[in-house]
């Protein structure tokens, strides 16, 4: 499955609702559908920041007929609301293989990781469409951030001017095979103290 968080007027949702087909993925599709949300007061870095509230404004309708006419709508479903309402909420329910975040803020940012990063696959790559912009870009390099997912700061890689790639599976891959290592020295130990006390017996 692939999670887009920001489609505007549906110009990459139809693009990308293509490759999932091909894929033979899912495409969920979040939206506001009322433009851009007004900015987070608690973020001292956006107050000098360019205010992108109510920009980017399409109807569900116009993103629907997009699908239709130039992607694969079949593959879609469509999640209107603000992010706080939807994807904060509660965990996408399927494995995610990709995101594709464009909210151009970091709130938005952090609502959308709180729905996908417990759901990404092991080797699930996030996008972030708006890594120009100093609050997302402080957000996303923040350890804080990562922390309440039991991570630490993941690589990211810096793809163009706005996009970036965030990945976390170099992670994922440290856990489980420190998980692995965990277990075997269990092991070891339990069956060092099962010889003791078939030795200690046998004296």
């Amino acid at each position: 499955m692939m999670v887009e968080a920001g489609c505007w007027n549906g110009g990459s949702s139809a693009k990308f609702s293509l490759m999932c087909r091909l894929l033979g993925y899912r495409l969920r599709i979040y939206d506001s559908f009322q433009g851009v949300e007004p900015r987070d007061a608690a973020v001292a870095s956006e107050e000098y920041e360019y205010d992108f509230s109510g920009e980017y404004a399409a109807s569900d309708a116009t993103l629907r007929r997009n699908l239709e006419r130039f992607g694969a709508a079949e593959v879609c479903s469509i999640h209107p609301g603000w992010f706080e309402t939807t994807l904060a909420r509660a965990p996408v329910p399927d494995v995610v293989r990709a995101v594709f975040i464009d909210c151009d803020g970091a709130k938005g940012t952090r609502e959308v990781l709180l729905g996908v990063i417990p759901s990404l696959a092991r080797d699930g790559v996030i996008f972030s469409q708006d890594f120009h912009i100093p609050s997302v870009r402080e957000l996303l390099q923040d350890a804080r951030t990562w922390e309440r997912f039991g991570r630490g700061v993941p690589r990211i890689e810096r793809l163009g001017r706005h996009l970036a790639a965030v990945r976390l599976w170099e992670y994922a891959e440290h856990r489980v095979l420190r998980d692995r290592r965990r277990v075997r020295e269990r092991r070891m130990g339990e069956r060092r103290g099962a010889d003791r006390r078939v030795a200690a017996r046998r004296a």
